[in-house]
Formats: C-alpha cells, structure tokens, sequence
C-alpha cells in the first residue's frame, strides 16, 4: 500500500474515530454501512464499506470492499480497534494481497492521555539471506521463508507544547514513509496555522491554514530537491511542477463541514466533496465531484 494511502487512510479512520466518541454519549446503534455508486447511477450501488461500534460509541471494526475516496481505491481491507477505557491502545489490519498480509499498531500515552508513541510492524513472509556475492535480479516464491515473521515498520514519536497542542511528529530512519518529521504551529486560540513536513532534514511540504467566517483555506505547498523552491513555481512543462493546493472547508452553524473545494494556485477548480447530516448528526451522504462539478464517487451512511 501506498504512503499516500496509507495516509489517507489514516485520516478517515481519524475522522470516524473522532465521530463516535463524539457521539459515545448517546449511542443508539452498533452497526454503519457505506454503499458506493459511481455517477449519477445509484442502481449500481455497492457495499463498500462494514463497520461495527461497541456500546461506548466507539468504532472497533471496518471491513473495505473496493471502497473510493477521491482518486484513490482501497480494494480489499479489514481494520480492528482495541481499547482501554477511552483510549485506542492497539489497531489490527489486514490487507489480503501481497506478503505483508497484517499489521499491528499499539499506541501509548502519557499521564495526561496524550498519545506519544506509536509502533507498527508488520507480518508476513521474509527473504532468505543471500549467499555472500549472490545478487538476485527477479525474486521468486523460492527466496522467501515460509514461516512468516514480524518485522518492525516504524516508531513515531509525539510532542505536545504546554496547551496540550500536537508540536511534533517524528519517526526515526527505518519508517516506511519518506516523510520523517512533521511540525505544528498554532495561533494565540489555539488554532492550527502552519503544518511542515520533512524528509532527511529537507522540507517536503507546508500546509498553511487561514480562517474567515465559516470556514477556513488549507494551502498546501510542495517544494523543490533544494527544500527551498515551491514546485508551483517551476514551469509546468517541468518534471518536478507540482500544483499548490488550496482546500477550502465550509462549516454549517454547528461547525461541521459540509463542502470541501480544492484549487490550484490559479484558482482552477479541480474537486469538490459535500457532505449532508441526518436529524441525529450523523453523517447521511457525500458525494465527490471532478472540476467539471460531475458527480462522481457518492457515499450513503446506513446505522442500525
């Protein structure tokens, strides 16, 4: 699976997180399912996407089945959560393609319940060790063991700043992702202004955050090999031409996102995601749209 998957990913399953404990106070249902159509056709739905809730609200299974999100599909996937008291302490995946078929992450926390470590590794099959000289060019179902072994995939560590506010998220060399370090800061009420993200001591990326009046921008910017040029000011007949990115979230009066539009530096439209609510505040439905406003991934949320 890809970084920017698995990041995405991640992010979702924040997002659904962060809703049941939202919701834990006045739980009235264990069980939410996705059905996914592309188009405009519903008739062609599809069960995309199983999840099961405890009785505390909180989210301790998913199962994916082709699901979309944006221009990104995550085909075939299971995910479990584990808890201890209110805090997610263990997260169980399992990814039915490849040789890295699970993964385990455990999280740990401090004192005042803030999470500040975080371990993932994965199971599945190893290479035998080469003999000394030999090089293999194609590798065959031969070169791995066939006990599967554990294999540790990274150790990000948290900081906070004395607000309780996330300052830092940093994992050391041997993590799966290029991005090593990602940096936080915030304005005077606490809320998020700058997002840096560096690879090797270079900076990869900055997410910058402005506020009006029921909403707020994200402008994301990517930068040249150097970490000093934005790629949307390299010529876009250049290789390492990358758009900047700006993600602008409207809230309703609850402060609840209803619509996302992302453009690029010279205000192109590119997608734009909705979001409606059932009577209890429960998410009913998004629909994804491509910079023609065409629908084109729609989700319907079904609890019982």
């Amino acid at each position: 699976m890809s970084n920017y998957l698995y990041k995405t990913v991640k992010h979702i399953v924040t997002i659904f997180l962060l809703f049941a404990l939202s919701i834990c106070h006045a739980q009235t249902f264990t069980h939410c399912d996705v059905y996914q159509y592309e188009g405009a056709d519903s008739t062609k739905k599809i069960l995309a996407l199983q999840q099961t809730f405890n009785a505390k609200g909180q989210l301790v299974s998913e199962i994916y089945n082709n699901y979309r999100f944006s221009n990104s599909r995550y085909s075939e996937a299971s995910f479990q959560y584990y808890y201890r008291g209110i805090l997610l302490v263990k997260k169980i995946s399992r990814f039915p393609y490849g040789r890295d078929d699970k993964r385990k992450t455990i999280y740990h926390y401090n004192f005042k319940r803030q999470l500040i470590k975080e371990k993932c590794a994965s199971l599945g099959q190893r290479l035998k060790k080469s003999k000394p000289g030999e090089w293999h060019c194609v590798v065959k179902d031969e070169d791995f063991k066939k006990r599967k072994a554990w294999k540790k995939l990274s150790v990000i560590h948290y900081r906070y700043d004395k607000a309780g506010n996330k300052i830092e998220e940093e994992s050391p060399r041997f993590s799966f992702s290029t991005e090593d370090k990602y940096t936080w800061e915030y304005d005077s009420i606490g809320r998020m202004v700058k997002n840096n993200c560096y690879g090797d001591d270079r900076l990869l990326w900055t997410r910058e955050c402005r506020y009006f009046e029921g909403g707020y921008t994200q402008i994301h910017t990517w930068y040249d090999y150097d970490g000093k040029t934005p790629c949307y000011l390299i010529p876009e007949t250049e290789v390492s031409y990358i758009p900047q990115w700006h993600r602008t979230y409207y809230l309703d009066n609850k402060n609840r996102v209803i619509k996302e539009v992302t453009k690029t530096e010279k205000g192109e439209t590119r997608t734009i995601e909705t979001t409606e609510y059932n009577s209890a505040g429960q998410i009913s439905k998004t629909v994804y749209y491509n910079k023609n406003n065409e629908p084109e991934i729609t989700h319907l949320y079904v609890y019982y």
